[in-house]
C-alpha cells in the first residue's frame, strides 16, 4: 500500500525487543487521510499496543518510517511539532462517566489547545 502523501504516515515498521529476539510488530504499513477515524484490530499480543506506543513517541520503531503532518516521530525534536496533531487514547479507562463522545471531544480537545 502507497503511504506517500498522506498525514498520518506508518511505513515498514518494527520493532523489536530482547536483542532482536522477540518481534512485537512486524513490517507495518498505512497511511491515514485527514478525517479518518482509525482503529487497529487484532488478537492480544499481536502489537496493537506497541505500535500506539510508537506511534505517540513513548517507545521507538526498530526500523521503519513514522510521520504525522510531515514530522518524523522517531526524532525528539521533531516529535514535538508532530504532537501538535496527535489525540490518543491509550488502553486506561480515561472514560468519563455521564459524558457523552463529544462531551469527551471537547475535553479532551480543549486540553490539546484544540477551539471549536
Amino acid at each position: 500500500m502507497p503511504v506517500e502523501g498522506y498525514p498520518v504516515r506508518v511505513y515498514n515498521i518494527e520493532k523489536t525487543f530482547d536483542g532482536g529476539i522477540t518481534k512485537a510488530i512486524k513490517n507495518i504499513s498505512f497511511g491515514l487521510d485527514f478525517g479518518e477515524c482509525f482503529a487497529l484490530l487484532g488478537v492480544s499480543g499481536a502489537g496493537k499496543s506497541t505500535l500506539f506506543k510508537c506511534m505517540t513517541g513513548e517507545i521507538f520503531p526498530t526500523a521503519g518510517e513514522l510521520s504525522l503532518c510531515g514530522f518524523d516521530v522517531t526524532s525528539p525534536e521533531s516529535f514535538k511539532q508532530a504532537r501538535k496533531h496527535l489525540g490518543y487514547c491509550p488502553q486506561f479507562d480515561c472514560i468519563f462517566e455521564g459524558l457523552t463522545v463529544m462531551e469527551h471531544m471537547v475535553v479532551y480537545s480543549s486540553i490539546k489547545g484544540i477551539k471549536k
